[in-house]
């Protein structure tokens, strides 16, 4: 289904841009989160297979690094550290990872791929795994530091 929903999105690509690349960089090379988002809607609202969050997947991985994917790992993370609400919708995930990315000035693609590192444990050389325990205690401590710092520059 994955295979399909990408052959279908490089016809949709085809069929939509042709050959105006730069049509298409300015539709999705775009800052505003709400931009984003209906770019995205609009994109994949007649693929088969392809949704928000792959739609999304998609995008990143042509070297969108505005667009993080709001999968179910980086939900369930997100989720279990009490940023968003179990229940919450692709949009509100893809809005925390821009809001993440925001608050530590990197891209929401960087904040995407950290946060499956932490969630696979696939640190490439190293085996290092983290629970979400782990994590938890990381991101307060994070949290504090930024704090912190943003105290210093008030005072």
């Amino acid at each position: 289904m994955f295979s399909e929903g990408i052959i279908l999105g490089q016809k949709k690509l085809q069929k939509t841009y042709g050959d105006n690349y730069k049509k298409f960089i300015r539709d999705f090379d775009v800052i505003e989160e709400e931009q984003k988002i209906n770019s995205i809607k609009n994109f994949c609202m007649d693929l088969k297979h392809i949704r928000f969050t792959l739609t999304c997947d998609f995008l990143k991985e042509l070297g969108f690094a505005q667009y993080g994917k709001p999968d179910s790992h980086i939900k369930s993370i997100f989720a279990s550290l009490e940023w968003v609400a179990k229940e919450s919708k692709d949009e509100d995930i893809f809005k925390k990872i821009d809001e993440i990315a925001t608050i530590v000035n990197k891209t929401p693609y960087y904040v995407d791929k950290v946060f499956w590192l932490l969630a696979s444990g696939n640190f490439y050389n190293e085996r290092i795994i983290l629970t979400k325990r782990d994590m938890q205690i990381a991101l307060i401590t994070l949290e504090e530091e930024r704090n912190c710092k943003n105290d210093n520059i008030t005072n």
